[in-house]
């Protein structure tokens, strides 16, 4: 069994060209054991990207709505606790982002002993100077 907070980007390569074979191999890896946690934004977050790309006219809304029930569909964790704000905060001043949205992501994996699954390489490296174990997809 793993456990993993798979970042935004990651569902989004799922449906957005460029797509990332990777990805694709990463999600046909989990399995029912495997646990996959999620800070309380994932959802907006992915929602309003796919909304934004589809007005962008880079998918269709047909693209979008199935990268969305997709997700919808899978068994993600949301994690609840407020730690995971402040803990973002600290992480976003420390790696000096101008938001915290990223950040959270690795509060959360760091606060359930996950790992991060991403393709972003600031989320790469704030994780590993906390010692969250990172899968990188390339």
């Amino acid at each position: 069994m793993a456990r993993y907070v798979i970042d935004t980007n990651v569902y989004i390569r799922r449906a957005v060209p460029p797509r990332l074979a990777s990805v694709d191999q990463f999600f046909d890896s989990l399995t029912t054991a495997d646990e996959i946690l999620a800070p309380q934004m994932l959802l907006p977050e992915l929602t309003s990207v796919l909304r934004e790309q589809v007005s962008l006219k880079f998918i269709s809304p047909a693209t979008a709505r199935d990268a969305l029930d997709k997700t919808l569909a899978m068994p993600i964790q949301t994690h609840l606790s407020l730690d995971q704000f402040s803990r973002s905060f600290d992480l976003a001043a420390r790696f000096q982002h101008q938001k915290a949205y990223d950040m959270q992501f690795v509060a959360v994996a760091e606060a359930e002993g996950a790992t991060i699954v991403t393709n972003d390489r600031g989320m790469r490296h704030a994780a590993t100077q906390v010692g969250v174990p990172v899968r990188f997809l390339r």
